[in-house]
């Protein structure tokens, strides 16, 4: 089977199955709608069921939801189990989009809040992404050419891929308190 690459199809995503988390609002809102109008199947994911089902349905076709939470462990395999249910145990692109801030006071031992909100980024942020990729890896490994149910076939020269979204206040010293980030 010859590897034909057009200038039409060259970077198509047109019947891709793309995971974007975070994709309820904002950039991951974004990247999912840019996918769905361009032809691939996309599955955006969220903690929020109805800012998921409003997304979905400004979107439109293409594209459909899964409410997650991934600020642990389990709450990622079990995203991944549910993502390989719906993309019959493959897929093409995970993007790591999903993301918090915390603006409590970092030093304020006072609250209580100083070490939950810092774990919460780090939890979400950080851990997630490394154990979301990881549970999807074998979703998106390459073993032999296939033909998808839209006709596009994919294999070794076109391997799964993973994106991640990071976030300019990992650079840039904000005015609010980001003390995950400073």
């Amino acid at each position: 089977m010859a590897d034909i690459t057009t200038r039409s199809n060259m970077f198509s995503v047109a019947g891709k199955r793309v995971l974007v988390t975070g994709g309820s609002r904002g950039i991951g809102y974004m990247i999912a709608k840019g996918f769905a109008q361009q032809g691939a199947h996309v599955l955006l994911t969220s903690r929020d069921a109805k800012a998921c089902e409003e997304a979905t349905s400004s979107i439109g076709h293409g594209c459909q939801y899964i409410v997650s939470n991934l600020s642990s462990r389990q709450g990622c395999e079990e995203l991944a189990d549910n993502v390989s249910r719906h993309f019959s145990k493959s897929f093409d692109v995970l993007i790591n989009n999903a993301g918090t801030s915390w603006g409590e006071e970092a030093y304020d031992r006072e609250s209580g809040k100083a070490n939950w909100g810092f774990d919460k980024i780090l939890d979400l942020n950080l851990k997630s992404v490394f154990y979301l990729s990881r549970a999807c890896m074998p979703l998106l490994q390459r073993e032999n050419l296939r033909e998808n149910r839209d006709g596009i076939i994919s294999g070794k020269n076109d391997p799964g891929r993973i994106i991640n979204v990071g976030s300019i206040s990992g650079f840039l010293s904000q005015e609010a308190p980001t003390h995950a980030y400073d």
